[in-house]
């Protein structure tokens, strides 16, 4: 039988199997994968955005110098619904000290900032209302800003008690993979007790107290 010039000691693949046939050919030990073409360092930056810059999205230009000393200027895209911790990669723009090897790559890592009002999980964001126990009571409506500036109004139902929480679909985060979807908004409230009210408003309190048989005194 012809092998046509390879000499594999009676075995299909030669003495050392598959692995080292494979080895042989394209580089590498077994199926463990190919060897990586050496190339310049990797440049890591971090950047810090608002969470008004994740809900819009945003472009941000940077300029930054490599460990070899070279300037590069970039134009930096942050994705509606980033979240902190995600890693944004542009090939070929970190170290090219060494010419005779492929440049590195720019890594920008995500931290998104603190807000002052709202609380974010993924998509859902949250806040918290105060209203006075009598508009708990009695029920109100309250003007919220939302994250993106518009207002909206929300109707307090009568008889809400501390800690409970309402959903306004929609107003919340851009979400990553379908950034034309939003999550919600939870609003949690905080009822407050008031402490300035007017001698013609605790009588009037203090008659509907009586109706209700609650003085004991």
């Amino acid at each position: 039988m012809r092998n046509f010039g390879f000499n594999f000691g009676g075995h299909p693949f030669g003495p050392g199997g598959l692995d080292d046939f494979v080895s042989q050919i394209f580089g590498q030990h077994g199926f463990g994968g190919f060897r990586q073409q050496p190339r310049n360092r990797d440049v890591n930056l971090t950047m810090q955005v608002s969470l008004e810059d994740v809900y819009t999205g945003k472009q941000v230009p940077i300029q930054f110098s490599t460990p070899g000393g070279r300037r590069v200027e970039l134009v930096i895209d942050i994705p509606k619904g980033i979240d902190t911790g995600t890693r944004i990669r542009y090939q070929g723009q970190g170290d090219h000290d060494n010419q005779s090897m492929p440049p590195g790559d720019l890594y920008i890592n995500i931290q998104v900032g603190d807000h002052p009002v709202f609380q974010r999980a993924e998509s859902t964001l949250s806040c918290t209302v105060k209203i006075d126990a009598i508009s708990a009571i009695l029920g109100t409506k309250h003007t919220l800003e939302t994250i993106n500036g518009s207002r909206i109004n929300i109707t307090i139902p009568a008889g809400t008690q501390q800690g409970n929480n309402l959903r306004v679909s929609g107003a919340g985060m851009p979400r990553r993979q379908t950034p034309h979807l939003f999550g919600d908004l939870i609003v949690m409230i905080d009822i407050v007790v008031p402490t300035n009210l007017s001698s013609a408003t605790i009588d009037k309190l203090k008659e509907i107290q009586n109706i209700r048989g609650l003085d004991k005194s």
